[in-house]
């Protein structure tokens, strides 16, 4: 008996994949490298990027939103935002993600395999989420894991015990994947039905297992949580601090919003995602796959049980909650991140596509010589296939805009960032040991390019390098400015803060008249404290809010 060298081992590991998975991991990450290449060769700052360049200032967070794993997970990659390093290991984690959700839809035709890994490689949350790169591995990780926990429910005999741990796990990493295993979870049930291999008897108990694994997941992390975080968390954030406290009262409104977003999503385009023409596409998608759906069920005789239809029918509206779940856990504002679990419609929408036009089709029961059961069946079929690679090709375009938008909003503010310093530096009586306070925010850059307010997406959804908080660690970071500064900003539309601390007032009356950088007059000394004005503030009332002050 031979050795098993490293070689040996690796020989049969590989022989032991299935070729259609090999094509599915291998054509998700060469679509991940082609559609992120930009973003993941420059290092593209957004506002937390500037903030949390480096990985040890995440970890003072990352216990406030009760991501306990997090600041674990965000170690893996080292101590710095390192595009190259965190952009090629959250394309592995997706690729790997790509390969569970085909095995748990058991999708083999390689066309397919590589559609659906194509569209989730490249549904505009993975954009968003690589513009946070220093989190955007460990949040695949939580993805991955998320996948993981329906493989496990699906494909194993007690699995749906099992998965409970994987759950867990990427909710302490980043809770807004936990709708990504349910959506999962109800399109398995979804297929199960349209084979019609087993009772739907088999079906409703599978589905009551993987909602109680759903349910004892969420409770086990809410527990974890207590039992790691004592006194709470930290911090509201956008809802967090509320997850599994939402009243009975509440839930009708919760599951209505849930539905209504995502049609909006698909109809109305409320996050300005997609071409003009792209509602009028999707719905016509919806429409062709409701006819391969009503084929399906002829074909494989479904019509015969009524009861299976109906769970059919009430599994097909679930899928939509199920990939809007985010509503239900308390979130008050879900962004751009937290929706990936819609990417899965799509791919339904591939699936039942490739029944008709893969090499699936031969598990039909029967044959029928009626035309009408071969023409429409395909052309619908083709529909579908047509308007996701258009979809695909509208992302990656979307996704590579954020990533140009990101590089103009960087170098604009790098640039006017030099400006000011010089001024500042050239001001008479100027000292490296006076404090420095800036009030205002300057001209967004899209002045100079409007069409670059178009793009609006989290992470890249305000020009915010210069208009927030964070300029000053822009200062320090990105040009080793290390003067004490503080940064007041006009917070009427943020936080709406009334802030009538004396050094506010004493900086708000200094500046009352003074004329806006980078006009004469704009830089002035007082009580050895350099003041800079940038915009004109509501003086009246005050509404500034003290957000940044760093230094010795």
């Amino acid at each position: 008996m031979s050795a098993l060298t490293p070689d040996i081992v690796l020989k049969k590991t590989w022989q032991r994949i299935p070729s259609h998975l090999k094509v599915t991991f291998f054509s998700a990450f060469l679509i991940g490298i082609f559609a992120n290449l930009y973003l993941i060769t420059n290092f593209l700052p957004n506002h937390d990027e500037v903030l949390f360049i480096i990985a040890s200032g995440q970890n003072e967070w990352g216990p406030g939103h009760g991501r306990w794993l997090l600041e674990f997970t965000v170690a893996l990659t080292g101590i710095f935002s390192l595009p190259w390093v965190n952009g090629l290991l959250s394309i592995l984690y997706l690729s790997i993600s790509a390969c569970m959700v085909i095995q748990i839809t058991r999708v083999k035709n390689t066309i397919y395999c590589i559609l659906i890994s194509g569209i989730m490689m490249l549904f505009p949350t993975v954009a968003a989420i690589l513009t946070f790169m220093q989190l955007s591995a460990p949040f695949f990780l939580s993805l991955m894991l998320a996948c993981f926990s329906a493989f496990l429910a699906d494909r194993y005999k007690y699995g749906y015990i099992f998965a409970t741990i994987p759950i867990v796990l990427s909710m302490a990493i980043y809770q807004a994947f936990y709708s990504v295993t349910a959506a999962l979870l109800i399109l398995v049930l979804v297929l199960e039905v349209l084979d019609n291999q087993t009772s739907w008897q088999k079906t409703v108990i599978k589905g009551l297992k993987f909602a109680g694994a759903l349910i004892f997941g969420m409770i086990m992390y809410l527990i974890s949580v207590r039992i790691i975080y004592p006194d709470g968390l930290s911090m509201d954030y956008q809802g967090l601090d509320q997850m599994g406290q939402i009243s009975l009262s509440d839930l009708p409104f919760l599951i209505r919003t849930s539905y209504v977003e995502i049609i909006k999503f698909f109809v109305i385009d409320n996050r300005n995602l997609h071409y003009s023409f792209m509602n009028i596409l999707f719905i016509l998608s919806f429409v062709a796959c409701g006819i391969l759906i009503v084929f399906l069920c002829i074909k494989k005789k479904i019509y015969h049980e009524p009861i299976k239809l109906l769970l059919l029918s009430a599994l097909l509206i679930m899928l939509p909650f199920g990939c809007n779940l985010i509503y239900l856990m308390g979130a008050t504002l879900v962004h751009e991140l937290m929706i990936y679990a819609t990417v899965f419609i799509f791919v339904l929408l591939l699936i039942i596509a490739g029944l008709f036009l893969g090499v699936e089709k031969k598990d039909f029961n029967e044959s029928n010589n009626n035309k009408i059961f071969e023409i429409i069946p395909k052309i619908s079929a083709w529909f579908i296939t047509i308007v996701m690679i258009v979809t695909m090709y509208n992302y990656w375009i979307f996704s590579n805009q954020m990533y140009f938008k990101l590089n103009i909003e960087y170098q604009t503010t790098y640039a006017q960032s030099i400006l000011l310093v010089s001024h500042i530096q050239s001001t008479p009586g100027y000292t490296y040991d006076k404090d420095i306070v800036i009030l205002g925010s300057p001209p967004y850059f899209t002045q100079g390019i409007p069409e670059l307010q178009q793009i609006q997406i989290k992470g890249v959804t305000y020009e915010k390098l210069l208009g927030c908080c964070v300029y000053p660690y822009f200062l320090r970071n990105f040009l080793n400015f290390t003067q004490n500064v503080e940064h007041l900003w006009h917070n009427d539309l943020f936080l709406g803060v009334i802030n009538r601390d004396e050094d506010v007032i004493k900086a708000m009356t200094i500046m009352c008249n003074m004329p806006v950088f980078p006009n004469s007059g704009s830089i002035v000394i007082v009580d050895d404290v350099i003041y800079v004005k940038f915009s004109h503030i509501n003086v009246e009332h005050f509404e500034i809010y003290c957000c940044i002050s760093y230094g010795e």
